[in-house]
């Protein structure tokens, strides 16, 4: 599948766009004029620029979705031995909103109730 606002603007550019941004910050506009060529990280720096990103730094918390496994179960542990949030975060170079989350079961719900077994 690919995004009709990257298809749109292809056909203004007349070759295939990284990824299409939207300068009206409407994700489902279709209007080459609204558009503009970018990539990720070119996104996520408008969304913060503009105030759009809704918890936390936009690129850390795709980062914490990106976490393997053992570092889920180290966050964990490393709260249940009384380490601040903060610190996790910071020593993992992501943001603390993510690691409340993770902790909160709202990111990484499944995998973190895979590690204790729970339905």
């Amino acid at each position: 599948m690919v995004a009709a606002s990257r298809v749109a603007l292809a056909v203004e550019l007349d070759r295939w766009p990284h990824q299409a941004l939207h300068s009206c910050d409407n994700p489902i506009c279709c209007n080459p004029k609204h558009l503009h060529e970018g990539n990720h990280v070119q996104n996520m720096a408008e969304k913060k620029a503009r105030g759009r990103v809704k918890f936390g730094n936009a690129q850390q918390v795709w980062k914490a979705k990106c976490l393997p496994q053992d570092k889920l179960w180290e966050i964990l542990c490393r709260y249940g031995d009384g380490e601040k949030q903060s610190s996790i975060a910071d020593s993992l170079r992501i943001s603390r909103s993510a690691v409340n989350m993770i902790i909160k079961g709202k990111l990484w719900q499944r995998e973190v109730s895979a590690l204790f077994c729970v339905g």
